[in-house]
């Protein structure tokens, strides 16, 4: 089993002998930045798992916008959902480019329908989803703009390993669905108060203690979706398997 695919929290909860069988069809593929295949969610050839890229998960409007709905990371399977009964709305997105794992929707699909551990682990996901995606309702109501902001930064922060994101005001707008203004305001205020670092297209966490003091109480729960957060990107991922670009 190559070390790589331990990197991906999906992956990892996979007994080794499914890891194994696996393996010999896994491959390491860069995902660039903005890359957003709207049949990705209806394509049956492929699952990713993402290893240090990002997607945003949105779902299209009726006026031919889009509202962002939740973040997905290493924690993930993309796709999975085509093989069980399910319809969760929403289309993946890359807003931070990295490295995915990409294996044949086949492969997966015959390891899901003899394998109750993976059925378990997609299970999880779902559950993990379902919550987070009730969560985020509830604070969009209810929490204002600052403290929104500074969970959205810290969850980015837990589904990324990292604390410096290229993310521009106008990015954070759609994602917390508010005015440029108003979030260039709020990261002014961040700033100042010494948790935050700004520049042109760039975002990074200085003191991660302090945000989360500035964050709502729904980032404990964000938190607790979280093992083990770390700040720093895995690295070496490209020497465990060959790259191919997509």
């Amino acid at each position: 089993m190559k070390p790589v695919m331990t990197q991906n929290e999906f992956l990892r909860q996979l007994p080794a002998t499914i890891l194994d069988k696996f393996d010999p069809h896994a491959e390491l593929v860069q995902i660039a930045r903005g890359g957003g295949d709207k049949a990705l969610m209806n394509r049956v050839d492929f699952i990713y798992f993402p290893v240090t890229c990002v997607y945003s998960l949105e779902m299209s409007m009726a006026d031919g916008f889009t509202s962002h709905i939740g973040l997905l990371g290493y924690r993930d399977a993309i796709g999975a959902r085509n093989l069980i009964d399910l319809n969760l709305p929403g289309v993946p997105r890359v807003i931070l480019s990295g490295y995915a794992i990409r294996l044949r929707s086949d492969v997966f699909a015959a390891a899901l329908s003899r394998s109750p551990e993976v059925r378990c682990v997609v299970h999880d996901q779902f559950v993990r989803m379902s919550h987070s995606l009730g969560v985020t309702n509830a604070c969009n109501l209810r929490h204002p703009l600052q403290r929104r902001l500074a969970r959205w930064i810290l969850n980015l922060n837990y589904v990324s390993r990292l604390n410096c994101f290229g993310l521009t005001h106008e990015e954070l707008a759609h994602f917390l669905g508010v005015r440029r203004e108003a979030v260039t305001e709020m990261l002014a205020r961040l700033t100042q108060a010494g948790v935050l670092k700004t520049s042109r297209g760039r975002v990074e966490i200085l003191d991660i203690v302090a945000l989360r003091g500035f964050s709502c109480e729904c980032d404990q729960g964000d938190q607790a979706n979280v093992e083990d957060v770390r700040v720093d990107r895995p690295r070496g991922v490209e020497r465990d398997l060959r790259v191919v670009g997509v």
